[in-house]
Formats: structure tokens, sequence, C-alpha cells
């Protein structure tokens, strides 16, 4: 069991908790390896076609405490990577960069994030004070709203117009324009939970096996 101590210093309830849609500690989508992926609630983008439209509204869904989030991610010795998404990762800057800290003082992992901000956005004018810093601890950054008309069922993206950054040079190996998409469905009682990016005809097969289900 890893201990996660604070400093002492007072902090601020978004950089001791995220609220969260989502979470997965074992999935082999959204990025090479075995990877944890974690799906914040709350978006400032309404983009036509969102696979998960629910997560958009801004409001408190599931808080909880970063040093958990990070004990549950060091609990595989498989897991070498972290995917962020959502909702909208950059409004919660804060308890990301806490977060991704945190297990890197454990285990150097890849981290990604999909954001509907820009790059160029986010250097100009970020929505908070810590976007910055969590940007330099990003590895692969894929920016840009969704565009339904776009989605061409290429990539680790869900339309043509989302770039890939790479920020750092541990994934920059890796062709994301080419990566295949693959998905997997967590059925449980009251939810499911669709992991990676779906093709155009997986989504359509999903949406239709979900209205047989109902």
């Amino acid at each position: 069991m890893v201990h996660f101590g604070y400093s002492g210093e007072k902090t601020t309830l978004q950089e001791t908790t995220l609220n969260l849609a989502a979470y997965d500690f074992h999935t082999k989508t959204l990025g090479p390896g075995v990877r944890a992926a974690i799906w914040v609630n709350g978006c400032v983008f309404s983009c036509v076609g969102c696979i998960a439209p629910e997560w958009i509204p801004l409001r408190q869904a599931n808080l909880v405490q970063i040093d958990w989030i990070a004990r549950k991610i060091l609990d595989s010795k498989e897991v070498n990577g972290l995917t962020l998404s959502g909702g909208e990762p950059m409004l919660q800057a804060a308890g990301l960069l806490e977060l991704v800290r945190l297990v890197r003082r454990v285990r150097e992992i890849n981290v990604i994030c999909f954001s509907g901000f820009t790059l160029d956005e986010l250097t100009s004018t970020p929505p908070s004070a810590e976007v910055p810093d969590f940007l330099a601890e990003i590895d692969l950054f894929v920016d840009g709203r969704y565009q339904a008309e776009l989605n061409d069922d290429h990539g680790l993206r869900g339309s043509s117009n989302q770039k890939f950054h790479y920020l750092t040079n541990r994934l920059k190996h890796i062709d994301f324009e080419k990566y295949p998409r693959n998905v997997e469905i967590t059925v449980a009682s009251g939810y499911v939970l669709i992991k990676g990016i779906p093709t155009k005809l997986g989504l359509k097969t999903i949406n239709q096996a979900l209205q047989l289900r109902h």
C-alpha cells in the first residue's frame, strides 16, 4: 500500500477531489499498453453527436478523493499509462495536475489528455492558472471540438479536425493518426460505460443494442 501525504498547507476542494463522471483502472483502449482512464464531469462545449452528452452539464456528479484515485491506479503494476477525458479535463486542471504528480512520484507513466479546447486557446487564455503546469505534465494532447461530419473512423480522435500534440517525447514513436480504434464496454446495474473511440458503424451498433436493452 502506497501512502500519500500532503504538506499540511491549506488546499481547496478542487485540489483534493475530482468531480468524476466515470473511471476505469485497467483498460486497453484510449492509448498504448494497460491504462487507467478518468472521465471528469462537466463541459463548456455541447458538440453535436457527443458520445457522452449526460456528462456535459456543469453539476456535481461524483466527488472522489485524488489520493484514492492515485492509489487505485498504482494498485496494478501493469498500468503504464493514464488517459484523461470527459467532460472537459481543463475545467479541473488543478485536481488532475495533483493526480498526475502523485502517481509519478511512484511510477513514470505516460499521460494522454483529450480536450475540446485547442492548444492555442489554452496557451493564450487558459481557463485557470493551473492549466500551463497541467499541460507540462501531458505527453500527448488531443485538442479541438468534436465535429460529427469529420468523423473519418481513423486515429485516436473523434474527428479529423482534432490534432495530436506531442508535448514530450514519451509517445512520439507512435503515429496516433493511424492508431486503431477499439472499444471495451462495461455493462452494470444502471449504466453502460463505453471505453475507447468507436467507429461510426460501431457506435451505430452500440446504440441499437442499447435501444433493444431498454
